[in-house]
């Protein structure tokens, strides 16, 4: 560690209260990939709910035998995009 620098705390447990860093500041928390996140939503105080949805999806040709992959890699990268007009019809 240089001189100077400060290490950050360890990250406290979910039942130690909200982790919170240097200036208030509330780090980053990984989100989790499509097949986490379905299993979340039966997760007995879950806030997530599927619903359908339809939409269109364009693949690179390299998934022409490959399908599934390709979709299931574009929702991942999907549910990984933070977008603020996802979360405007959110209560909070």
């Amino acid at each position: 560690m240089a001189a100077g620098c400060s290490e950050a705390p360890p990250p406290k447990a979910a039942s130690e209260g909200p982790v919170v860093g240097q200036a208030g500041v509330l780090p980053c928390l990984e989100l989790p990939t499509y097949a986490a996140a379905c299993a979340l939503v039966n997760s007995r105080y879950s806030c997530l709910v599927a619903g359908p949805h339809r939409r269109h999806i364009a693949l690179s040709p390299r998934y022409l035998n490959r399908k599934r992959t390709g979709i299931r890699e574009q929702l991942d990268a999907e549910l990984l995009r933070y977008s603020e007009r996802t979360f405007q019809s959110k209560p909070w």
